[in-house]
């Protein structure tokens, strides 16, 4: 299992997390377990902690199971979203909360899963749900949505400038049949892009991809003014009543669409809190 995945930034994830977890029984919050590295390594590093592990994936939360399974009740997982992290916390009866842990995007085993439909190096289904359990694919999206809305995506997701194009060429293709495959839909955006275009820059559906895998997944939470967009979650975050002084928040980020709304909104929250450059969440 400890093959499977390595946590990214471990050593610099636990120097960040130490001071707030050395104490007596700490508890952290994996708002992102994936396959439980980061909370393996620090659940091993620190005897007393307790970790409430939240994801949304039911595969990695079954294989993060089997991976922390020795360290009993020490851990609990959680299927969840992480915008629920103080209900979670709380229905758990947690109130003293010392540390949040995020790893935002796609995870390794998720790309390398070929039917999960991630990837546009493997044919698999159009799904690219992180929960498959509920939402709406990726899939529904490309055959159902307006050459407007799948503009709006693929501008705003993945930055694609030639979205329009795109769009345009996706409603062709589906009024002759539904595009069902990944390996489809990525020659579709191939040969929606100047040749010269495709020389340069990579795979040319990669923009694509990235853009319907955030919008599938709602991971900007825009429409729900999520802490990239404003306060309200960060307000409802700090209903946990962490102690006041530093409360480390470590975020890994994937997408570099992340990276720029996080750069751009998250820098200051009207006075509640502030993000310094090495990542900790000052609590007044």
């Amino acid at each position: 299992m400890t093959n499977e995945h390595i946590p990214v930034a471990l050593e610099r994830t636990i120097d960040l997390l130490t001071p707030a977890l050395t104490g007596t029984a700490p508890c952290l919050i994996d708002a992102t377990l994936g396959l439980g590295g980061h909370t393996e390594k620090l659940l091993e590093r620190f005897d007393s902690l307790k970790v409430i592990g939240i994801d949304r994936d039911k595969n990695a939360l079954e294989k993060a199971g089997t991976r922390l399974a020795r360290f009993g009740d020490r851990v609990q997982l959680i299927h969840a979203v992480y915008d629920q992290i103080s209900e979670v916390a709380r229905d758990k009866g947690y109130s003293d909360v010392r540390g949040i842990l995020f790893d935002l995007g796609v995870s390794s085993m998720q790309l390398d899963t070929s039917e999960r439909g991630f990837a546009y190096s493997h044919d698999a289904p159009l799904d690219m749900r992180m929960d498959q359990s509920q939402g709406v694919s990726a899939g529904e999206v490309i055959n159902t949505y307006s050459h407007e809305e799948l503009t709006r995506i693929l501008r705003v997701y993945g930055e694609e400038k030639f979205a329009s194009r795109i769009a345009a060429r996706i409603i062709d293709a589906r009024k002759i049949a539904p595009l069902k495959s990944t390996v489809a839909l990525a020659e579709l955006i191939k040969e929606s892009i100047p040749a010269a275009t495709r020389r340069v820059g990579g795979n040319p559906a990669q923009r694509t991809f990235q853009a319907l895998r955030i919008f599938v997944n709602n991971e900007l939470f825009t429409e729900r003014s999520w802490i990239f967009n404003d306060n309200e979650y960060l307000e409802e975050m700090l209903q946990i009543e962490a102690p006041p002084g530093k409360f480390p928040i470590r975020v890994e980020l994937v997408n570099p669409r992340a990276g720029k709304v996080i750069a751009k909104n998250f820098r200051i929250s009207k006075g509640i809190a502030r993000i310094t450059p090495d990542g900790v969440l000052e609590v007044p």
